[in-house]
């Protein structure tokens, strides 16, 4: 039925909620399954008014993409530990602007035929003043999406 799946994870537990979920539905239906952890990029306000030297943004971004790259590395570990064979399983972080456009781009990039994403669970004051990463993943794609709470 879905023979791609693609899941993101940000390390918080309803990511890796989600990780979980698109694993043990990658296991049972026989499906690659890809995660991407986003490294969002980060352009400080700040950086505007010359309050960081490019060597400060610099290894701000190595940061991010170290942390990423670590919450990435858990995430794999648990699909791998819930038996989703290595070669069924890729993984990447990804830089993009904001969490919906990577996942959007990745899914397409990959194929997916099913994203899998956990939801934050916000109020709907607070989604309508901050968003809503999975509200924008479901509001621009044609795949299905699986939300997980």
């Amino acid at each position: 039925m879905f023979t791609r799946i693609v899941t993101v994870t940000d390390g918080s537990e309803r990511c890796l909620h989600a990780v979980e979920t698109a694993a043990r539905l990658a296991i049972r239906l026989g499906s690659r399954l890809s995660i991407i952890s986003v490294s969002e990029a980060m352009v400080p306000v700040a950086a505007s008014e010359g309050y960081f030297v490019e060597a400060d943004l610099a290894s701000m971004r190595r940061a991010a993409l170290v942390r990423e790259s670590d919450r990435l590395a858990a995430s794999m570990t648990i699909a791998k530990n819930l038996g989703v064979p290595e070669t069924f399983l890729h993984g990447e972080v990804c830089e993009e602007s904001d969490v919906a456009s990577a996942v959007l781009t990745a899914a397409d990039r990959m194929r997916a035929e099913l994203i899998v994403i956990g939801s934050r669970g916000r109020h709907s004051l607070a989604r309508a003043f901050l968003g809503s990463p999975t509200a924008d993943v479901i509001a621009k794609t044609s795949i299905p999406v699986l939300v997980v709470k």
